[in-house]
């Protein structure tokens, strides 16, 4: 359950990076 959460909370940090990305590459 604790692995899964983890987990989860490495793909949201992720995902995050990769919009912020986006929108600094669009300005």
């Amino acid at each position: 359950m604790r692995c899964r959460a983890r987990a989860l909370k490495v793909t949201l940090w992720i995902s995050r990076q990769e919009i912020l990305l986006n929108v600094t590459g669009a300005l």
